[in-house]
């Protein structure tokens, strides 16, 4: 690419980027599918020329990420949770214990400074927290940092997510680097993709962290540093609890059982230092009925509870049909088994087999955030498949859930979204050409990426 092509398209880029962050809130939809559609161009048009270097492509998805650092998240009103929670751990109260609802009516919130402003803004009032201490940790220096001034607590927040995304990207950079010759493309995917900027770095969503800790784990695996990769998926654990699934893979993926055992000693000792504080029966079950009611009293963008919600119109107690939806992820258990076993017998690369663990886990589930499918796509960057970045960029149609008060899920937006997903799919696996069909049957031998 001739470099004042490259220079036009990047500064048309930064430009809907700026609009975006500053100029846009997440009710205007049709101003944001605007934006959003012309960055996916912009970025393939950039990431999709033959000879563009890598180094364009990593230093513009710096600079993009470096924007939405800078501006308060505008997308999500998740960051309110965060520093409320590292407004109670700075006065000595344990978030785990009281619901934001709890300390409002009981009059506690009144003597910690800034907690009546955030309440209004706050989702799931009536919940405990959730977020592991690693989490904590991070939204206690906010506030240590940042005071009373609520932008600077939520930009000391969002570097340390910032400071993550940068390293998947490195991180991706390396893994995929030299393994293919569309490798720039697939870098393009996760570098300059619109919806990876604004959830991580931009909405400070806590899945890039835990990301970077499992490309951090498979790099060091890939290295044979067994002990320090089992301690990086034990601080992505620390992160988001979900990572949990990923065990059984890596453990299969292991040589032998001496690795295995290093792998298990270093995840351990990082599991257990930083979820020590949990160690509470008290705090346990806070967790684990909040966790009980999240997943059983939301839904959003799935197709699982969708589906079911449509029989059950025709069932006489339709409640019951759709109450059991909360614990259809629980299936999952057995192809996330039946996934290690094919990593164990070396017929799935390691960073398939974690792929696909997660798409069984996230296709089964109530809540799918688009933020949700930010390490999907990464894990299918890596591994060749692009079935994740798909899904990610067509999650962002649930954001026309905002458009209009109250919020409410737009039934069309989500067909379309599923549609084009199972098209996709379809054309990839089922119609696709001879080459296409060549690189499934090497998928299927193992002879992945990875």
């Amino acid at each position: 690419m001739k470099f004042s092509r490259f220079i036009t398209l990047s500064f048309l880029f930064i430009l809907v980027i700026v609009y975006l962050t500053l100029y846009t809130d997440r009710t205007e939809f049709y101003n944001l599918l605007l934006g959003f559609v012309s960055l996916t161009i912009l970025a393939i048009l950039i990431g999709s020329e033959q000879h563009q270097k890598a180094s364009r492509i990593l230093l513009l998805g710096l600079i993009a990420r470096i924007v939405v650092l800078v501006g308060f998240p505008t997308l999500s009103d998740d960051i309110y949770r965060f520093i409320w929670d590292g407004k109670l751990l700075h006065s000595g109260i344990n978030p785990f214990l009281f619901t934001p609802k709890e300390l409002i009516t009981s009059g506690i919130a009144t003597h910690v400074h800034g907690l009546i402003s955030l309440y209004p803004n706050l989702n799931s009032k009536e919940f405990y927290s959730i977020y592991p201490p690693l989490v904590q940790t991070i939204n206690l220096i906010g506030v240590i940092v940042g005071g009373e001034n609520i932008n600077l607590v939520a930009f000391v927040i969002k570097s340390f997510i910032f400071m993550a995304d940068i390293g998947s990207m490195f991180l991706i950079y390396k893994l995929i680097n030299g393994t293919s010759s569309n490798s720039n493309i697939y870098l393009t995917f996760y570098a300059l993709n619109p919806l990876v900027i604004f959830e991580i770095s931009g909405n400070a969503h806590h899945e890039g962290i835990y990301l970077f800790f499992i490309l951090l784990g498979i790099t060091l695996f890939r290295n044979k540093k067994y002990l320090f990769a089992g301690s990086s998926v034990g601080l992505a654990v620390a992160t988001k609890i979900l990572p949990l699934i990923f065990l059984p893979v890596f453990i299969a993926a292991a040589p032998n059982n001496y690795t295995r055992f290093n792998f298990a000693t270093g995840f351990s000792t990082a599991a257990i230092i930083f979820l020590l504080p949990l160690v509470n029966n008290e705090i346990l079950n806070a967790i684990l009925s909040s966790g009980e009611l999240y997943y059983n009293y939301f839904a959003f963008n799935s197709p699982v509870y969708q589906l079911t919600e449509f029989i059950s119109q025709f069932y006489s107690k339709p409640w019951e049909l759709t109450s059991f939806t909360g614990y259809f992820s629980l299936l999952s258990v057995p192809g996330i088994l039946v996934i290690s076993y094919y990593v164990l017998n070396r017929r799935l690369s390691i960073a398939s087999g974690l792929f696909w663990s997660l798409f069984i886990y996230l296709a089964l589930s109530r809540m799918i955030h688009p933020w949700y499918l930010v390490p999907l796509a990464g894990l299918g960057i890596i591994s060749g498949n692009l079935t994740g970045t798909v899904w990610l960029l067509l999650s962002f149609v649930t954001y026309s859930t905002y458009f209009a008060t109250p919020y409410h899920e737009n039934k069309l937006w989500l067909i379309t979204e599923y549609t084009l997903l199972i098209l996709f799919i379809i054309v990839k696996y089922a119609f696709s050409s001879d080459q296409r069909i060549a690189s499934l049957r090497k998928f299927i031998n193992g002879k992945a990426v990875l």
